[in-house]
């Protein structure tokens, strides 16, 4: 680190990123303050389970993405499509997942609630959440989200679920998405 230099200074340490397990120590060495923060992240990717695929129950969801693969910067489309196929549902909750390192347009939630696709939207670090009145049956809906990657990365997208909010037993869970970020 250069002792000269008052602003943000970020360190990378690539012998880190090999598997197993890493002990990482600060060393502060002179007088005066020091503020630091120390950041961690990893991919794992998760295995696809036979529970994990988009089940031909009652309800439906489904992820897809516009392309999987792109440079910093650049948005990706998500949609996420859902369903109900014997008789309707009141109060479903639809819930998005966002890749880790990707920004949501803001405005376009609002969209969706002020043009009364939906009637909330909540967001969470993970995934953004739909509350709607009713989803008819055979009428299915979907909803597509523009995001804007932020860092090279290769990251997992959590899988959408939908599910009744009296009856949250009667869901479906969609299949998790691999999306990758060249710097």
């Amino acid at each position: 680190m250069d002792a000269a230099t008052d602003a943000l200074q970020a360190l990378d340490l690539p012998q880190a990123t090999v598997p197993g397990r890493h002990e990482v120590a600060l060393v502060f060495d002179g007088t005066g303050r020091l503020a630091y923060q120390l950041v961690g992240r990893y991919f794992e990717p998760r295995l696809v389970n036979a529970g994990d695929q988009p089940s031909a129950g009652e309800l439906q969801v489904a992820t897809r993405l516009d392309r999987t693969h792109l440079k910093m910067g650049e948005g990706l489309v998500e949609e996420v499509r859902f369903s109900s196929r014997s008789g309707g549902v009141d109060m479903p909750i639809v819930t998005a997942g966002l890749p880790p390192g990707f920004d949501v347009d803001k405005e376009e939630l609002d969209r969706l609630v002020k043009t009364h696709v939906v009637e909330k939207v909540q967001q969470t670090p993970r995934e953004l959440i739909f509350y709607l009145t009713r989803l008819e049956e055979d009428h299915p809906l979907a909803i597509s989200l523009h995001l804007r990657s932020r860092f090279p990365e290769r990251v997992q997208v959590p899988p959408a679920t939908v599910y009744e909010y009296y009856k949250p037993e009667k869901k479906a869970i969609g299949a998790p998405l691999t999306v990758t970020v060249d710097g």
